[in-house]
């Protein structure tokens, strides 16, 4: 989550390679300098306290200099150089100070933004000091000549720190954020961050089946609940927070209403994208003026005018609104803005200098406002608590002690609530009479805020729970239960009585799911970024989108651990749905078959994998690299309760011992020591190396970068793959065996151009069936790891009854691909377990893109647009697609990421799912080959101009060129890529 406030302080342990931040949200947090991500996050007291400033004056860095801030230390900051040498800051001034006398001082660009903090590269030239005006400036230290600024930060820079060999420096700043800094060449290296933001409101539409989250950063996101989403509609509507969000009744159409600090509320339509202003605070104003004009002209973010603003609807006939502000700037008195509904003039009722604290419409007629009046000397708030008259514009004040009311809120447009800290007084405004509800009888103390929503009452306190209550009769109140769970303050929430669902928003960047009808927390919705989001349950087990996965993980010890480790267990969007009540029953079943194919892919059952709290260890003794280009590796492994099942050797992303690893059961213990040998790649070798128990357990990764110089000779090892003739003559082509001869012919002019030797296998026609595979395995078991391998294969692609996709051979019975058809995983599975790291399959036939055994959807099969144009697939039993559903096979790929690391090879196909593969006599191939052909050919898919094609230009080319020219009829999609593989192709 990262800190939600300025970074005051930072401190760097370089021995466990932490750094620790200390921020003004009042939290400390733990951050993994190998990741960049956070490891611990903990409050520590209330930021005004004596105890918090007490920390940050302790908080010292590991290297030669005490840092300080001027918001909680009023003193001259002094740093010990070499020998006699001193550097001083104070406000805007640095000072170099030797023997007592100053030699020479500086200010900073902004005389009014003074220095901070600052430190010296302890054998380096350069002296770095922190400024409140955003920027670090950077001295020579020997005579403060002053060499340039790092200017990344995007607010007051409040620390720096320096590593002992002064080569990183870091620096915090009311940004939020912590900056790593090279302190030898004056670059930004990266930024320690945060990847979500506080939620301040939250509501339902009103038929219940989407939700919206406002932000502080002026978003509404829409979240759909009646059915499976992997990504959030986002619309950017302010600069400022989102403070309020309801759907209130304008002239019989929902509006959704939103406020945030930019003098007006307004009205959004999420199907237009559209905002419309509902009701302005002031007409004109210059300070507003000078705002919109810097915001929309010069994209520049200036404060809010307001600290605060106050909207609320009546829920009669009228719609009557009041709308109240705090403003930043010398208001001598106060205003309230009533509108009696959306078209009627505005209506201004001045009132006194006390900041407003909340307003209550109670009905058309009638509100309340809330006001506080703050005593810095005796620090004691007195409220005033009233009720004003519409008509007459008319004040009443209240006949009772109201010191310390915290909050208010109107009920059935008769009742008023007000909120003390251990008491709820119910007044009957219509009868003048009250009674009082002790909290401290519910050991619930300390309230704070309170909502009332369709008959039911909520009250939070500074405990960050929720005291969650029925209305009954209108004066009694039935406690249903407490709602605990939420790290920060509760800002908002919102009740869907059909759904049985309360949903509550928080500082803490989350929103939380709770029943009704028991108070238990169901789930957790934490929006990142624009559109991603994660969903957790409280057991742990999560969706999370694909663009989200790198903003979160677990953290053991001092170790952050991305989330794809623990995807076996723990990534199982079924459950959290269905836990939620989010997504239709079919969208729930295909997403429980999509997990458990998963499993099965990985040699796993669900029931096997129990939970339990340890982790397998293991641990890498030593490691060697030999002149071969061989490493040796000797890992030691260990289990306190379970047998070890495996070993997982990723090189580069590629299971080096195939997509099962390297299997112990053998020997059926929890304690192994092994060598292993392992090939490496000429330059940079990634590796990572972990044990997995019976229980799909898996323990953390141990990572390996090993740089090889070994000049090693990379054969090339080339199976083609075609059938245009068939025994059920019906189904013959023309050109699938051309297409097989004609990748081997380019293929093998690769031999004399690059000194490589090429080794060709090719199946055409009638030699192509399903026992020919065994050659295949044969010709590709003697490759090394260093070598190259394409698979090739161009004929047709088919289904069965039971949606299982097939490659055609020979002897196919085209009625029942069962009999002589090639399964698809039987082509797949060539490419595991052998040893090259560098491998493709190329599939020119219909239905290569996302077809599986577990297919949900369905297909028409087109009609031929040209006699000449024919289309490679030959399905059986299939019908129209359902609109709008998603196959197994697409589940898989936006869920998980550890899909593509099944054999590690990148899979480029002709066609989506569903789509037609073209051959043509214009083409003289099929459609896909022949673009193949004529990118490698050209160079045309050398898209850099570098005189080599890789992998990723090959596979942009052949996206752009099948689209082109088959007039976006064929799409080739790369149904499963290795991103961390890029190689040369040619």
């Amino acid at each position: 989550q990262g800190h939600f406030g300025s970074i005051l302080k930072i401190e760097l342990n370089e021995e466990e390679n932490i750094l620790t931040s200390i921020g003004e949200d009042g939290q400390k947090i733990k951050w993994d300098l190998q990741t960049g991500m956070q490891l611990e996050r903990r409050a520590i007291s209330a930021t005004n306290s004596r105890e918090f400033q007490t920390l940050l004056s302790d908080f010292k860095n590991n290297s030669n200099a005490f840092l300080s801030n001027s918001k909680f230390l009023d003193e001259v900051i002094k740093v010990q150089g070499n020998s006699d040498t001193i550097y001083e800051i104070n406000g805007p001034k640095i000072s170099l100070i030797k023997g007592g006398e100053i030699i020479v001082s500086k200010t900073c660009q902004y005389y009014d933004k003074g220095f901070v903090a600052i430190v010296t590269q302890p054998e380096g030239k350069n002296l770095f000091a922190a400024s409140n005006d955003g920027k670090v400036y950077v001295y020579d230290k020997t005579n403060l000549k002053l060499i340039g600024y790092l200017e990344d930060h995007l607010a007051a820079v409040n620390g720096l720190v320096i590593s002992s060999d002064g080569d990183m420096l870091y620096s915090c700043s009311a940004d939020r954020s912590i900056i790593e800094w090279d302190a030898r060449v004056l670059s930004l290296k990266r930024r320690f961050h945060g990847y979500s933001f506080r939620l301040n409101s939250v509501t339902f539409h009103p038929d219940g089946n989407s939700i919206y989250f406002g932000n502080e950063v002026g978003e509404i996101k829409k979240f759909d609940l009646s059915s499976y989403v992997q990504n959030l509609e986002n619309y950017k509507v302010s600069n400022h927070p989102i403070n309020s969000l309801q759907y209130i009744a304008i002239e019989g159409e929902n509006k959704l209403s939103f406020s945030s600090l930019n003098n007006r509320t307004q009205n959004f339509d999420d199907s237009l994208n559209k905002v419309k202003t509902h009701a302005k605070y002031h007409t004109f104003s210059y300070k507003q003026l000078q705002q919109r004009i810097f915001e929309n002209s010069f994209n520049l973010y200036l404060e809010p005018a307001y600290t605060s603003m106050y909207v609320d609807y009546s829920i009669g006939a009228a719609n009557a609104m009041v709308l109240a502000a705090n403003e930043k700037f010398n208001r001598k008195r106060r205003k309230m803005i009533y509108k009696k509904n959306p078209k009627a003039r505005k209506v201004t009722i001045r009132s006194d200098y006390a900041k407003f604290k909340q307003i209550c419409v109670i009905n058309d007629s009638l509100f309340a406002v809330l006001k506080t009046d703050f005593d810095p000397m005796s620090a004691i708030s007195d409220e005033e608590l009233s009720l004003w008259k519409i008509k007459g514009r008319k004040k009443y004040y209240f006949g009772t002690d109201h010191s310390r009311v915290e909050d208010i809120a109107a009920y059935n447009q008769t009742f008023l609530y007000i909120l003390k800290t251990d008491s709820l007084i119910i007044w009957n405004v219509a009868k003048n009479t009250k009674s009082k509800l002790n909290l401290m009888s519910f050991s619930f103390g300390g309230a704070k805020n309170i909502w009332i929503k369709d008959d039911y009452g909520f009250i939070s306190n500074y405990a960050n729970e929720v005291l969650v209550f029925k209305i009954k009769d209108e004066e009694k109140l039935i406690p249903v239960g407490v709602l605990k769970g939420h790290e920060g303050r509760i800002n908002d929430i919102a009740v869907n009585v059909s759904r049985q669902l309360i949903v509550t928003v928080s500082s803490d960047a989350t929103g939380k799911f709770w029943s009704l009808g028991n108070c238990k927390e169901l789930g957790s919705i934490i929006p990142v970024g624009s559109k991603d989001f994660i969903l957790l349950s409280p057991d742990k087990n999560y969706q999370i989108t694909k663009n989200a996965y790198s903003k979160f993980g677990f953290s053991a010890g001092n170790q952050f651990i991305y989330p794809d480790q623990f995807d076996l267990r723990y990534n199982k969007p079924h459950e959290v749905l269905a836990k939620i009540g989010i997504g239709t029953t079919s969208e729930l079943l295909s997403l429980k078959k999509a997990y458990q194919k998963r499993l099965k892919r990985m040699g796993f059952e669900s029931e096997n994998l129990k939970d339990q709290t340890n982790l397998p260890e293991l641990v890498i003794e030593n490691y060697s690299q030999n002149e071969a280009g061989k490493l040796l590796v000797s890992l030691k492994a260990e289990d306190a309760n379970y047998d070890l099942d495996r070993i997982i050797v990723n090189l580069n992303n590629v299971p080096y011992f195939g997509s099962k690893g390297y299997s112990l059961i053998k020997t059926a213990s929890n304690k192994q020591t092994l060598t292993l040998d392992l090939d490496l790649l000429n330059g940079l070798n990634k590796i990572e190396i972990s044990v997995l128990n019976v229980n799909g357990v898996e323990s953390l990764r141990m990572p390996l970068i090993v740089e090889s110089n070994a000049q090693k000779k990379q054969d090339l090892y080339l199976v083609t793959l075609g059938a245009s003739t068939y025994k059920d003559t019906r189904y013959n082509l023309s050109y699938p065996h051309k297409d097989a001869n004609d990748i081997a012919e380019l293929f093998n002019t690769k031999n004399a151009k690059d000194s490589n030797v090429v080794k060709t296998l090719s199946i055409t026609n009638e030699d192509l069936t399903l026992s020919a595979l065994e050659k295949c395995k044969d010709f590709l078991s003697v490759a090394k790891a260093k070598d190259l391998v394409i698979i090739f294969y161009a004929g047709h692609g088919m289904l069965d009854t039971d949606l299982n996709y097939y490659l055609a051979g020979y002897n196919t019975n085209f009625e029942n691909p069962k009999e002589g058809g090639i399964p698809y995983e039987s082509i797949e599975s060539l490419l595991d377990g052998i040893a090259p790291l560098q491998k493709i399959l190329f599939i020119d036939a219909c239905h290569s893109g996302e077809l599986d055994e577990e297919e949900l959807a369905e297909f028409t099969e087109q009609n031929e647009e040209a006699s000449d144009i024919k289309f490679r697939t030959a399905g059986v039993g299939v019908k129209a697609k359902n609109a709008g559903s998603k196959t197994t096979s697409q589940m898989m790929g936006e869920l998980f990421t550890d899909l593509r690391k099944g054999t590690g090879a990148t899979v480029v196909s002709s066609a989506g799912g569903f789509e037609l593969a073209m051959e043509s006599d214009k083409w003289k191939n099929g459609l896909f080959t022949y673009c193949l052909l004529n990118g490698i050919k050209s160079q045309k898919a050398d898209l850099n101009k570098d005189g080599e094609i890789l992998l990723s230009e090959l596979q942009n080319y052949l996206s752009s060129e099948v689209v082109l020219l088959s007039k976006g009829k064929q799409q080739p999609t790369s149904r499963i890529e290795n991103l961390a593989m890029d190689f040369r192709v040619w």
